[in-house]
């Protein structure tokens, strides 16, 4: 019941019951940048690379999982 008074209410307020548009930002960091500077620094931290891109070391791990590139206990693997 809640589900319907819930649809009724959307569709009075927003005209339908269709999906929001998502708002996606672009991507923030530099892909090839972060690349080179792991290349460069394999041994970096999270931390190190997020001041060298000017990002947060939340971002830069997302930004490595989307890369498919995981940290390993010796160095940075890229995942094929």
């Amino acid at each position: 019941m809640a589900t319907k008074t819930r649809w009724k209410k959307l569709k009075s307020e927003a005209g339908s019951l269709d999906k929001k548009k998502l708002n996606l930002q672009p991507r923030k960091y530099d892909f090839e940048k972060l690349i080179s500077y792991i290349n460069e620094n394999p041994s970096a931290y999270l931390k190190d690379i997020a001041e060298s891109v000017g990002g947060t070391t939340s971002g830069v791990s997302a930004t490595l999982v989307h890369l498919k590139i995981c940290l390993k206990k010796s160095s940075y693997v890229f995942k094929v």
